[in-house]
């Protein structure tokens, strides 16, 4: 029989594997321009999330509007029995809970790391997992609070030991802000000046994405398009040659945009922040301005050159006016009317496009300031009175600004005409003397003289017989009766034309009575036959027309005839 012995051990115990422990967890933001291969030069472009970032420098890129910066999350971390690690896992959350950083996953094993962590981490005799230098690229500002979990080869992927970093914030670059926003005169006139000026300062202008400028009228309308001025990482084409850089500021000078329609603006400048940037509200500054209306023509002077005028001595109407702000003069019209406001001249226009027209070449003298024209001929040349209009039009429909005038009373008189001529005024035949006598017996009837004259000069001529029969014929006869007894008659052939001119030639006609016959003494007894004496019969007795030698022109006119109708 087999005899066995048995031995006996110790008690051995068996312990379970020590579970990983974060001794330390580290985490600082580093700028990319503070990052350069000299000083790590294990980082590889594979180890870094934006390895270009590591070469943008700002401000002293090649462009002031370079990219900003990126900043870089360096981690650093220590693990108690590390050589029990299977897996790490690094993730960010921004306080609230909300995750800004995506989660990164590594494998932790002695025999193989992974690759972001080849040459960052060891694991030394004692077991300690250490880690240094391990780095990521930031997408935006943010603050961050980092996790490092572990998960150990026993724990069936359930996280054995977690430990957060102490936050870490990454400062938003300050938005780009309009410090200079103005205008050198906050008024400007239409006609005067053709386009506005700016000037404009903008800080931080390396964050700028665009600038817009735009009006909005004091009752909140827009007046004025949008105007967008992109940066795409460089000043626009269109503002090249106004704007500088000067530190971090973008100055922009005499800026010109077109002089807009009359009115009120407040212009409004916006900078705009680049899109990758937290968003924050722009920058804006608003600066009014005032387009007041084009000057409209003045005239300073608008008359005739001579009030009176005679007509076909020196008509037509001559006009002479002073204009003042031609610049936008489009027009003149000018119109002649009688005092009852009848148009007697009609509307004539004078052209005006910057230049003197053709008609006026040698009337007219235009300058910036003024224009002058001297004798400026009408078309008024018949007789009467004339009130002369000249209103002035101007360019952009603004003709009822501009204040017409009218010229004092204008007078054309009619053309003088020659005093009427008394071709003739005859009695029996006979030049009729001044004075006329008729000897009238009273033993007959005296016997009608008989008249005959004849008139003769321009224009419409009354003639006329006075006392009676009044009105006659310009040529003509008539029987003159003689009262038979003594006195005297005057007899006035007057004419009168239709200037008011008269001449007149009068003749005073004396009627003498001869004295009655005494009566024959009868008969004496003695005397037996008729008297032998020279008979005193009135048969015999011859009469002749008496004229005296009067010094007096018969053919003179009139002073201050009477008119007539």
């Amino acid at each position: 029989m087999t005899r066995f012995q048995v031995a006996k051990t110790s008690l051995i115990r068996i312990a379970p594997l020590p579970i990983p422990q974060i001794t330390s967890f580290d985490v600082r933001l580093i700028d990319s321009s503070t990052t350069r291969p000299s000083q790590r030069p294990e980082l590889t472009t594979d180890r870094v999330d934006n390895a270009i970032a590591l070469n943008n420098t700002f401000p002293n890129s090649d462009s002031f509007f370079a990219p900003q910066p990126q900043r870089i999350a360096q981690f650093s971390f220590q693990i108690l029995h590390g050589d029990q690690v299977q897996t790490l896992k690094l993730i960010g959350r921004s306080p609230d809970g909300q995750v800004n950083f995506e989660q990164k996953t590594y494998t932790v094993n002695p025999d193989q790391f992974s690759e972001d962590l080849l040459g960052l981490c060891e694991v030394d005799l004692d077991g300690i997992l250490t880690c240094q230098g391990l780095l990521h690229t930031m997408e935006k500002p943010d603050t961050y609070i980092f996790e490092l979990q572990v998960i150990s080869r026993q724990s069936l992927g359930e996280v054995t030991d977690s430990r957060p970093a102490d936050p870490i914030v990454w400062e938003p670059p300050p938005p780009p802000r309009i410090t200079t926003f103005a205008s050198p005169s906050s008024t400007y006139r239409s006609g005067e000046q053709q386009q506005i000026e700016f000037q404009w300062v903008i800080d931080n202008a390396a964050q700028l994405q665009q600038l817009e400028l735009r009006s909005l009228s004091p009752d909140g309308l827009v007046n004025f398009p949008k105007i967008t001025y992109r940066f795409d990482g460089q000043i626009p084409q269109t503002l090249q040659d106004k704007c500088q850089v000067t530190g971090e500021q973008l100055v922009c000078n005499n800026l010109a945009i077109p002089l807009p329609d009359p009115g009120r603006y407040n212009f409004e400048l916006t900078a705009i922040q680049r899109s990758e940037l937290p968003e924050t509200e722009p920058s804006r500054q608003i600066h009014a301005i005032a387009i007041q209306p084009p000057l409209a023509p003045e005239i300073t002077n608008f008359q005739a050159a001579q009030s009176n005028y005679q007509a076909g001595k020196d008509t037509p109407i001559r006009l002479n006016w002073s204009l003042q702000n031609p610049q936008d003069l489009l027009a003149i019209r000018m119109v002649g009317r009688s005092p009852e406001r009848i148009i007697t001249v009609p509307e004539i226009i004078y052209p005006f496009n910057g230049s003197i027209p053709q008609a006026l070449q040698n009337n007219c003298q235009l300058t910036a300031e003024q224009l002058t024209c001297i004798n400026v001929p009408t078309s008024a040349q018949q007789p009467g009175d004339y009130i002369f209009e000249l209103i002035p039009v101007h360019r952009g429909n603004l003709a009822a600004m501009a204040t017409s005038m009218e010229s004092d009373r204008i007078r054309i008189r009619p053309r003088p005409v020659p005093p009427p001529q008394i071709n003739g005024f005859q009695i029996n035949g006979e030049d009729a003397p001044l004075k006329y006598v008729v000897i009238i017996d009273p033993q007959t009837s005296p016997s009608p003289l008989n008249l005959s004259w004849e008139v003769s000069g321009a224009g419409i001529i009354q003639t006329e017989l006075l006392p009676v029969p009044g009105v006659v014929p310009n040529r003509g006869n008539l029987t003159y009766p003689i009262a038979p007894q003594s006195g005297q008659d005057t007899l006035t052939l007057r004419a009168t034309n239709t200037d008011g001119k008269q001449v007149q030639r009068s003749i005073l006609i004396e009627r003498v009575l001869l004295p009655q016959p005494e009566p024959a003494p009868p008969p004496r007894p003695d005397s037996d036959s008729p008297s032998d004496s020279p008979s005193d019969s009135p048969q015999d007795t011859q009469f002749t027309p008496f004229s005296p030698d009067i010094e007096s022109n018969p053919w003179a006119p009139i002073d201050n005839p009477p008119q007539f109708n």
